[in-house]
C-alpha cells in the first residue's frame, strides 16, 4: 500500500466477509485506520454497498399449481427425523456449533465435512445430489458470524439447486425480508433447540407437509440485486457510476477499524441465544 494518499484520490475499502473474519488479514491495523476515504462492504450504510449472491424472489403461482398436479413426494425413501449439516469451520462468531450440539440433544444431527465424521464428495453438489436430496429432509444453512447484513450462498443454494430439503437458517438478517416465507425454517421463530426439534419431528410425520416446503421452494423465482457482487459487471458498474456521479462530493473516514468493528456491526452469541439456550463461555 502507497504510504501517502494524495488529495483529490479515492482509496476504497472494500470487503465482502463480516468483521470477525476481515481484521485477522490487516496486520499492523494502527496502518490503515485513517486512510481509507470509501466504503464498499456488505453494511448498507457503505458509499457502495455489497450485496453478495442475493436474489429477489417471488412465488410463481402457475409453477406451485404445475407442482401440485405433478404430485411427486419428495419424503419417499429419506431418512426419519434426520438432520444434515454440511461445515467446514468448526469454531465461528456465532457459536452455531454450540446451537447444533444442543439441537442434537432432541433430534439426530448428522455432521458432514471437516467438522464431522462423514464425507459426501469433493463439490456441494456431490454433497446436494448424493446425499441431501437422497436421505435428509432437513439441513442447517448457518451462518458462521452474526452479524449486520452477512447472508451468505447457504441460503441462496436452495433456489439455485433442486434440493428437496427445508433449510433451517440462523443468521442476523431478516429472512422473511429477502425470500418469501414457507421454504425455510428459522432458529428465531422457536423458543428453544427443543422447541425447533419437536417442529421438525412434526414435519417429518406428515408427507404432505414436508412436500408443500418443497413445492413452495421450487416455485421461486430469483433475480440477483443490481449491486449484486456475485453479478460482477453491474457492481463494477455501480461502483464506476457512484465515482463519476459524486466526483466533487469529499466522502471521509475516520476510523475504519471502528466503522466495521465487530462491536458496532456483529451480535454476540450470549445476546442473541438469549433465552433459548445457555450457551458457555
Amino acid at each position: 500500500m502507497p504510504s501517502y494518499r494524495f488529495q483529490g484520490h479515492r482509496w476504497l475499502f472494500y470487503e465482502f466477509e463480516a468483521p470477525p473474519q476481515t481484521w485477522i488479514q490487516y496486520k499492523p491495523i494502527e496502518l490503515i485506520r485513517s486512510v481509507f476515504n470509501l466504503t464498499s462492504t456488505i453494511t448498507l450504510d457503505s458509499h457502495i454497498p455489497i450485496i453478495e449472491g442475493h436474489r429477489t424472489c417471488y412465488f410463481d403461482d402457475e409453477r406451485y399449481k404445475q407442482q401440485k398436479k405433478d404430485g411427486v413426494n419428495y419424503a419417499a425413501g429419506k431418512k426419519r427425523s434426520k438432520v444434515a449439516w454440511f461445515v467446514s469451520h468448526c469454531r465461528t462468531q456465532s457459536r452455531r456449533e454450540d446451537y447444533a450440539k444442543e439441537l442434537a440433544k432432541y433430534i439426530p444431527v448428522d455432521i458432514w465435512g471437516k467438522c464431522g465424521n462423514r464425507s459426501c464428495g469433493n463439490t456441494k453438489d456431490d454433497c446436494d445430489k448424493k446425499i441431501l436430496n437422497k436421505d435428509y429432509k432437513f439441513y442447517l444453512s448457518f451462518e458462521n458470524s452474526i452479524c449486520e447484513g452477512y447472508v451468505t450462498e447457504k441460503l441462496w443454494r436452495l433456489s439455485q439447486h433442486p434440493i428437496s430439503a427445508i433449510p433451517i437458517v440462523l443468521g442476523s438478517v431478516n429472512y422473511t425480508n429477502i425470500i418469501p416465507g414457507g421454504v425455510f425454517l428459522n432458529i428465531k421463530d422457536f423458543p428453544s433447540p427443543k422447541h425447533l426439534a419437536d417442529r421438525l419431528k412434526a414435519i417429518d410425520q406428515v408427507d404432505e407437509e414436508f412436500n408443500d416446503y418443497i413445492r413452495r421452494k421450487n416455485s421461486l423465482i430469483c433475480h440477483p440485486h443490481d449491486n449484486d457482487f456475485d453479478n460482477g459487471l453491474i457492481y463494477q458498474c455501480k461502483l464506476c457510476n457512484y465515482l463519476h456521479t459524486h466526483r466533487n462530493i469529499v466522502t471521509k473516514v475516520d476510523d475504519i477499524v471502528e466503522f466495521y468493528s465487530e462491536n458496532a456491526r456483529c451480535t454476540k452469541p450470549e445476546e442473541y441465544y438469549k433465552g433459548s439456550f445457555d450457551i458457555k463461555s
